[in-house]
């Protein structure tokens, strides 16, 4: 029986998007591109890599490392794209080793069991796996649970879900400028900050009185000090 090349590649969502927040959805798309280009010709070359890159997508290529003859390759999926062909191959050696040389067809046959248990068994052992890497992701040295900055991105799409009406702009300024502080305190969870920040606008009289004023309906600096000193926003 002819080998024939695995159609597909296992695909994470949850560590696709915690390893691309820092990237635009163009680069994402980007970034798609160059795996599925990898998948069918395992290796990358330059002229792939500008093809689909542009000097402003360093972050899609750090995604990339290099070979000796300076081709590109994606270090998780030749790792996933290896595992799935390896326990293919155990399966089929087996099969061929139990049986009887005369029963080779039938084992051809049976090959196209493999990948229905293969998935199975795949999937249920790497979803621990990939479940132990986001946690390693998310927890610190010791354990503790380390902030992420938010992008404009996911700050006007947490803004479209929670229905509300500030300038997310202005509120990563703020944030961006003093570290992502509230006082004298690391932020913990940016979606609850932002939630505290439109509770704020919408319940302290001064704010409501500086956005009739004001046409951008925008928090001032001097409210939001004086809301994070008395503990208004949520950490």
């Amino acid at each position: 029986m002819a080998k024939t090349k695995d159609p597909a590649f296992l695909f994470y969502p949850s560590d696709f998007i915690i390893g691309t927040m820092r990237m635009t959805y163009e680069q994402k798309g980007k970034y798609i591109q160059l795996l599925c280009m990898q998948h069918d010709l395992y290796e990358l070359t330059q002229s792939d890599i500008d093809f689909v890159l542009n000097e402003k997508d360093q972050i899609v290529l750090s995604k990339f490392s290099r070979t000796e003859n300076g081709n590109y390759y994606n270090q998780r999926l030749r790792l996933e794209s290896d595992k799935r062909k390896q326990y293919s191959e155990s399966r089929r050696n087996n099969r061929v080793k139990n049986s009887p040389s005369s029963d080779v067809n039938l084992v051809n046959k049976d090959m196209n069991n493999i990948c229905e248990s293969y998935d199975e068994h795949m999937v249920n052992r790497d979803r621990v796996i990939n479940t132990n890497d986001i946690n390693l992701l998310k927890e610190g040295v010791q354990g503790k649970k380390t902030f992420v900055i938010p992008t404009l991105d996911e700050l006007n799409m947490y803004k479209f879900e929670t229905n509300s009406n500030v300038d997310v702009n202005e509120f990563f300024d703020h944030y961006n400028s003093n570290g992502w502080q509230i006082g004298k305190n690391e932020m913990k969870d940016w979606k609850s900050t932002f939630r505290g920040w439109t509770k704020r606008r919408r319940n302290d009289p001064d704010i409501k009185k500086d956005s009739q004023n004001q046409a951008s309906h925008t928090d001032t600096p001097e409210s939001i000090k004086r809301a994070e000193e008395i503990g208004i926003i949520m950490i």
